[in-house]
């Protein structure tokens, strides 16, 4: 008890003391409120799991886009080197007889001679009407070579071509003017087409190893990020 002039000096200290403790509770209370759960191990494990693996998905599925993309354009762009040097092999063996032009198709690739080989040629007049066809054409309408719209001159084109019963095909075509000996040049347009069904199966085959070699690298991050998970927070587990 607090007797005296003391008296006045012990009532505000035990008000003051009152205050305070009424201040302490009142931030405990702020601080965590009635009901509140720390969040446990396993539930950070598996929020960092689900946010991991959204975040290797479109990592990896960006990546494996990119790459696909990139591998089916050095696939054009390798089959169309192969439809140049074919165009210039025939410009330089062609040879105009009449209305017809003669071309050694032996010399120039074995799959010309062989039907349905994947390898076509054509050459056609201005009129568009055929002047020369490979053998491997043989038994096969070329409505698609015929009714298409002839190059600029000295220029080669490349573009994708329904062929019909030959499928769908890559197909390059140049248009030159052939001499003929005591009359005008004659205008000859020679196409050459590459079946597309052998550069889709290599992309395929390309496309499933990158999309197995990805989903692996994916399995291995999260593997990874559950073994780093599990050596961070093993000293709260003692706790």
């Amino acid at each position: 008890r607090c007797a005296g002039a003391a008296s006045d000096s012990c009532a505000r200290e035990r008000r003051a003391a009152a205050r305070d403790d009424r201040r302490a509770r009142g931030r405990a209370a702020r601080t965590r409120k009635p009901g509140a759960r720390v969040p446990s191990l396993s539930s950070l494990r598996a929020r960092l799991s689900l946010g991991l693996g959204a975040l290797a998905i479109v990592f990896l599925g960006t990546i494996g886009v990119v790459l696909d993309r990139a591998f089916q354009a050095s696939v054009i762009r390798g089959a169309e080197a192969r439809l140049d040097v074919y165009l210039l092999a025939l410009v330089g063996f062609a040879e105009l007889d009449g209305d017809a032009v003669r071309l050694p198709d032996a010399q120039l690739d074995l799959r010309f001679v062989q039907p349905g080989s994947g390898l076509y040629g054509v050459a056609r007049g201005a009129d568009r009407r055929i002047l020369w066809r490979s053998d491997s054409t043989l038994g096969r309408p070329l409505d698609a070579f015929a009714a298409r719209d002839a190059a600029a001159p000295g220029r080669i084109r490349y573009d994708l071509v329904d062929g019909g019963e030959l499928g769908p095909l890559l197909g390059g075509e140049r248009n030159v003017a052939v001499e003929r000996p005591g009359r005008p040049d004659a205008a000859v347009t020679f196409v050459v087409a590459l079946d597309r069904g052998a550069m889709d199966a290599e992309v395929g085959v390309f496309r499933n190893a990158l999309w197995l070699g990805l989903g692996g690298v994916g399995v291995l991050l999260l593997a990874a990020s559950f073994v780093l998970f599990r050596v961070v927070t093993r000293p709260l587990r003692r706790l």
